[in-house]
């Protein structure tokens, strides 16, 4: 894969490179490490391979810098625009993925082997398996 050992890369720089997709796959082997991941300004499309870059800005300890940056994918059939942060996962059907609060890095970050995998089963009822 693109990023395998790289295991103490820190800040990413993916801005303005025209990225309609970054699967959780490609960044698996460096998401653990990184502190920051700078991916504005790409024509992202809103699909369920995104869902990882919600749970890892949410897993940081310090992310006021993050925050304040708009970085957004495109729902086109909606032509609307959503924030990485708050992606609609139940209104596209993902298969949601939830971190476990058990296991951290080094670094004290949430990892992806301890990712819980969620599914909807109805609107009202979540199920999660490790």
């Amino acid at each position: 894969m693109a990023f395998d050992n790289l295991n103490s890369l820190e800040t990413l720089s993916l801005q303005n490179n025209k990225l309609m997709h970054i699967p959780e796959e490609i960044m698996e082997p460096v998401v653990d490490t990184l502190k920051v991941i700078d991916i504005m300004d790409n024509p992202l499309v809103c699909d369920c391979d995104l869902q990882w870059y919600g749970n890892w800005i949410n897993s940081l300890k310090d992310d006021d810098i993050m925050h304040k940056k708009r970085t957004v994918c495109m729902m086109s059939h909606e032509h609307r625009e959503y924030n990485l942060q708050n992606l609609p996962l139940e209104k596209m059907n993902c298969v949601i993925k939830v971190y476990g609060n058990s296991m951290t890095s080094d670094a004290g970050l949430p990892t992806l082997s301890t990712l819980k995998v969620c599914a909807f089963w109805t609107l009202t009822t979540l199920i999660c398996t490790v």
